[in-house]
Order: C-alpha cells, then structure tokens, then sequence
C-alpha cells in the first residue's frame, strides 16, 4: 500500500497535553509587577488616562544593538531592512551577512547546513552545535539536533549572531554559538505586507503578514507564506506552506506575556549528491538510486509555546518562558522508508539586573545574570524496505520493518554572569555554566528481533572570562577564553562507530578581536575576530556503509579549530548626483580545522569547509533606485578524511536591483550566477578515497533569476 502522508498516532500528541497544563503552573507574575512601587494602580476613572506602549517579543533592536556592544567577543546584529533586501529570501541569504557563519543550501532549496565556527563540521544534515531560538525560546530539539529550514526569515523583526562562548548570553555553551531572533508582532511598524516572489525553476514565494493593536493591552500578529519550486535540479521539487501567529498582552506596565502558534507542512524531494565528474558535466541531474526510489523528507510540525517579561524593579527584570514542538516526518531514504515522531518541550528563566545607562560609572557591579534552560524530547521511528520497483509502484510502498528505535534526550543547563567595571572604559565579564544531559535509546532490528539499549549521563562545566575595552569613541576592542560543552544528539548517540556511547565534546577557545565604525563615517561598521580552539572529543560522523544513507559517528581525541572574521556593512555617500550612495557589504572568513597527531588521519584537515569563503554586495543607490553585483566566494576545499579528494574554488557573479514605486511598494530583482558555472556548493564528508569516485558533491545552482513586489501599509 503506498502512502506518501501518514496521521501521528494520537500518543505522539499527548505533550501538547503537558504543555498546556504547565502553563497553569506558572506564578501570577503579574504580582511582581502589582507589588512595585514604582507602578500606581489606576483608579476606574483614570484607566482612560493610561498609555501603554507594549513591547516586543524579545529583546528591542536597540537593547540588541547594545548588548553586542558590550559583549567580550564577537557579536553581529541583523534588522529587518537587512532581511527583505532581496528576492528568493532563504535563511542563507540571512545568516550569510554575519562573519563566522558558513552556511549552504544543501540541494538548492530549503534543506540547509549550518556550522559557525566549525561546528558540527560532518553534520550535512540537519545541525548541530548552534542553538535557535525565538523570543528567547529555543527552536533546537533537546538534544541539540536543529532543522534551520523551520525558519520563515520574513516573520523575524532581527536577529543577533552569537559566535561561540558569546551565546552564554543565553545559557548555551556549544562551539558555534546561537542566533537568537525577535518575532514580529502587532506593535511593529512593518508588520503588515503582501509579499510575491517568482523566478527561474517555476519558483514562487507568496507571504501575506498583517499585525495590529487591540487596544492597549491586545496586540496579534498573524503571517501565512509558502515556498513552492520544482527545483533547478531534477528531483529536488520543494512544497512549504506555513503559518505562525503570537498573541501579545499587556497584563500591566511592569507585565508583557505572549502566546506563539505556528504549523509547517513540508515536502522536499531529495536529489542527492553527486561524483565530481557528474558535477562537471550537469549539475541539474538527480542522483539515480534516490530519484529512482523517490526519496524525500516530507513532514508536519506543530509548535505552541509562551513567554513573558515582568519588570522586578527599575533595574532587574524576569524572562522566560514554555514551548512544545511536534514533527511528523515520512522519509523514504535510499531503500528504506522512515517514519518518525518527535516531540520535544523546553522551558527557560533568565533573571537580569542591569542598570543600563543610568549605572553610577564608579559602581563596581554593572550586571548580573542568571537562568535555567531545560530540555526535554523524545523521538519514535520504524524504518522498513522500499518496495516501490518491486510492486510497480510510482511512490514508496512500505514493506517488510527492518528497525524500530526509541530514544529520549533531557539537557539542563544553568548559569550565572556578572559584569563588572575595571574603569570607565573596561568591563570584566565572568560567566560559569552547568550542562547536565542524559540519552538514552533503544533498538531492535527485525528479522533478527536482536535489541541494544544505550543510556548515558553527562556533566560538564563552562566557564567564562572575558574584558571588553573602548579606547575611543566608536571602537571595541574585545578578548575571551573560554570552555565549551556538547553531549550528542540522539541520532550521533545511536549510530556510534564503536557500538559504545560516545563522550562529550569539550574545547577551551581563546577569542580577540575588535569592532567599531570607520571614522568620519559612522554608518559604515566593522568587526573583526581571531580565534583558536582547542577540542577534544569532536563528534565526527560519516555514512557508512557508503550509499546507505546509515552514519556513524565517533570521537577524536585531539582536533584544533582556527579562524579569522571579518564584516563590513553600511554606506558611503559619494554625491555625483545629488544624493547618491553606495550600500556595501563584505564578509570574509579563514578557517584552519584539523586533526592533533590523530591515530588515523594525523595532522590532515578536517573536511567538509573551505579554508577561504565570504561574500560581498556593493549597490548604487540613486533616489528610489539600487544596482549593484553580488559575489559569493571559497577556496577549494577537502571532501575526505584523507585529504586526496577536493571541491573546486568558486566565485560567483549575481545582479541586485531593487526600486521603490512608492513609499508603500519595493519592486525587486536578482539574478544568480550570471556566468553560468558549474560547481559544488558544498559537500558531505566521506572517509573513501578519491580512487572510489564517492558522490559528496552538492551543485551550486546554475543561472537563475528571480523576481519579487512588495506592498506595506
């Protein structure tokens, strides 16, 4: 019987049922704000006389902008002008604008691999080592596992990059870091727009937003928005409808809470990598084995969650907040079919006293912070043989269960941060976190019926020290060392290479760098870092066997991870015509990630990043008009642990252009590699040899254009 969509059965629901009843466990919060002397209870005859402004989902551009400013490392901020600047918007075209960050769409469309910093470097899928999240909530599973192609771009007011140990801002302590995003609500002024994109490959993109106020204390925002493509690659066809809305309420002026509800329905046809040869000759074909047996992953998911905000005091507020995620996922992969449920709940405090500008310069204590994150999930799946050719069937037919798997992941972390003022001009920043985790899993294959279980406990602690100097007006210069911590997500639990469970990875990473504005031209922004980690343990994984689409993963026991960053924003007035501008854009990175006097692959690099790779926009900007090329860039870099297999180097030429009919309506156009090259994008990461011809390599798209009409009111 072939079936491409498949109800969750109703147990897989039921910690929706425990979200909402947590929700009931929450304090009256509103009695913090009710018990502050500051705030004087309206009588009913003043009520009318009471203004309330609201506030964000998160954290304000202005509070974001600050933080990154007194951050010890390296810290980018992106806005929402930044975010709709182009068409054929992905997370890609959003992340890519910050220094550190690699980040490719794995086969052309929504399926994106995500690494800062080197993270989850063998992590082609899915990823790992960087934490989402939203309104301070987070979007990984409790593993850590992360599916960057959830996010919708177009509903984020903006967004802060946290490289490595700056992400203990919100208590993560990975390598890569996190990207922390600030919703959209009814209280922002560009909340409401209609949205078209269309282009090459039968590509379309419809988003309609709308947000307002009702009345003081109510404020919705709502967006509805797809992504629909064949792809430019035969068997890579994408379907993604989506829809999220929140639901502000202002309980008081010292009280913010906020209710979140999205829904994702996905399908993404797999085409596969590629050999080099094949890339070289038509990227735009499909893997044979996985178009054959129609591979794809297509799924649901379904998230509710809340948040809130209560001022303690003048100088000291409370954040936190719940959240339950369900996905329901039908995978047919190489010969077998997967199908999949995953739930996963996370609750977080974060208690902030902090002065801000009114601080007395010569107090000793500028800041002090400390919270909780908890994680739970777990994740259900039976795998069986895809007997599609042998029934004659168009679309995968389930046969015969090969594996059923159970597995469950809590992550609880604790920190605490104290700033502190050395002078005026320099601040000391102490940070200490506790990372306390389990997994647990259990397998049984049939037909032997044979069962392995695997449990394990890990602790850790990161701590933090940093300083952040301004030597003059404009100018941060920063510096950090600096422990992190990683257990495994459940899927590298699992699959070991040894059978055995796996150890956490750890690194103790030295960070310096600085940031500031180019003088006489303060709206055009730099940042620069260096940075080398020491990592012991790295979770590397591999396919194995080959064309199985089956991993393992293990430790290595010494690894390094080098890098330099560099970004370049903003504009620069150059008044041929009146008022003319140039927007500019750059963003360059180096990476050196290797093996220590490993046993296996001694001092070879560790594949999968090129050592060189950025990208740079430079626009002519003339009254409602802008133009200009785009180029993104990398070196060639290593495909294998072996080091004898390589992507070429690549730089590609595209078009920007974009006009504003109106102060209401943007008319924008890009077109991508102009010259038409062919090129690998991004690979997996294999241990063959070169001599085994393996398909790791991951096309670029060819010459595309895209189109798109924007109306805001």
């Amino acid at each position: 019987m072939s079936m491409r969509r498949r109800q969750a059965p109703r147990a897989s629901r039921h910690p929706l049922r425990i979200l909402l009843g947590a929700l009931c466990l929450f304090p009256n919060l509103s009695n913090a704000a009710d018990s502050d002397p500051r705030i004087e209870k309206p009588k009913p005859d003043q009520v009318e006389e009471i203004q309330v402004l609201g506030r964000p989902a998160g954290r304000s551009l202005a509070d974001s902008l600050r933080m990154a400013e007194r951050s010890p490392g390296g810290v980018s901020v992106i806005d929402n002008d930044a975010i709709r600047f182009g068409p054929n918007l992905t997370f890609k075209q959003v992340l890519e604008q910050a220094p550190g960050v690699y980040i490719q769409s794995r086969y052309g469309g929504g399926e994106t691999r995500l690494s800062i910093r080197g993270s989850g470097i063998s992590q082609t899928f899915n990823s790992r080592g960087v934490r989402l999240m939203r309104d301070g909530l987070t979007l990984n599973e409790a593993d850590g596992n992360l599916r960057p192609q959830l996010l919708e771009p177009l509903n984020i007011s903006h967004m802060e990059v946290l490289r490595g140990a700056n992400a203990m801002e919100y208590g993560v302590s990975t390598l890569g870091g996190a990207v922390a995003m600030t919703s959209l609500t009814g209280r922002n002024e560009n909340a409401n727009f209609a949205r078209l994109e269309f282009g090459s490959d039968r590509y379309w993109r419809p988003q309609l937003s709308y947000g307002t106020t009702l009345g003081d204390e109510l404020d919705v925002f709502a967006s509805f928005s797809g992504i629909y493509t064949d792809g430019f690659r035969d068997h890579s066809e994408e379907k993604s409808s989506r829809a999220y809305a929140n639901l502000g309420i202002q309980h008081n002026p010292g009280l913010t809470s906020r209710l979140h509800f999205d829904f994702q329905d996905n399908q993404l046809q797999l085409p596969g990598s590629l050999t080099r040869e094949q890339v070289a000759q038509d990227p735009t074909q499909a893997r044979s084995i996985q178009k054959r047996l129609d591979n794809s992953r297509d799924f649901e998911m379904y998230r509710g969650a809340y948040s809130f905000e209560a001022e303690l005091n003048a100088t000291s507020r409370l954040r936190g907040g719940l959240s339950y995620q369900g996905l329901d996922m039908f995978h047919p992969i190489f010969t077998n079919i997967v199908d999949s449920w995953q739930n996963d709940i996370a609750l977080t405090l974060r208690y902030e006293h902090d002065p801000g500008e009114s601080a007395d310069p010569s107090h000793w204590n500028r800041r002090l912070l400390l919270g909780t994150n908890i994680a739970w999930g777990n994740n259900s799946s039976q795998r069986y043989r895809n007997e599609m050719e042998s029934v004659g069937s168009s679309e995968p037919v389930r046969g015969e269960k090969n594996r059923e798997r159970s597995r469950e992941a809590v992550t609880t972390e604790y920190w605490i941060e104290n700033r502190l003022a050395l002078h005026r001009d320099v601040e000391l920043v102490l940070t200490g976190m506790l990372t306390y985790a389990t997994r647990n899993s259990s397998e049984t294959l049939f037909p032997a019926n044979t069962t392995t279980v695997l449990d394990e406990d890990y602790l850790g602690f990161s701590p933090r020290i940093g300083v952040v100097w301004s030597p003059w007006e404009n100018t941060q210069l920063f510096s950090n060392l600096s422990r992190s911590y990683e257990a495994p997500t459940n899927g590298q639990f699992t699959n070991t290479a040894s059978g055995n469970a796996l150890d956490a990875q750890t690194a103790t990473t030295l960070e310096a760098g600085a940031r500031g504005s180019v003088p006489n031209m303060t709206s055009l922004e730099w940042e620069a870092a260096i940075y080398y980690a020491f990592v012991e343990d790295e979770l590397l994984t591999v396919e194995n066997p080959p064309n199985s689409g089956e991993f393992r993963t293990g430790n290595a026991d010494d690894t390094r991870h080098f890098g330099i960053e560099f970004g370049l924003t903003g504009s620069v007035p150059i008044n041929l015509l009146g008022d003319d501008t140039l927007i500019l854009r750059f963003v360059y990175n180096y990476t050196d990630f290797e093996f220590h006097d490993d046993p296996a692959w001694g001092d070879n690099a560790i594949p999968g990043i090129p050592p060189h790779f950025g990208n740079a926009e430079i626009l002519y900007a003339l009254g409602d008009l802008y133009v200009g090329p785009v180029v993104e860039f990398a070196s060639s870099w290593y495909a294998n642990y072996q080091n004898d297999l390589q992507a070429d180097a690549y730089a590609i030429l595209g078009m920007k252009v974009g006009y504003d009919v109106t102060e209401n309506v943007r008319l924008l156009f890009e077109a991508k590699n102009l010259t038409n090259d062919f090129y690998a994008s991004n690979t997996s990461i294999t241990d063959q040899s070169a001599s085994a011809d393996p398909a790791v390599f991951n096309p670029g798209r060819v010459r595309s254009y895209f189109g798109g009409i924007e109306a805001t009111w």
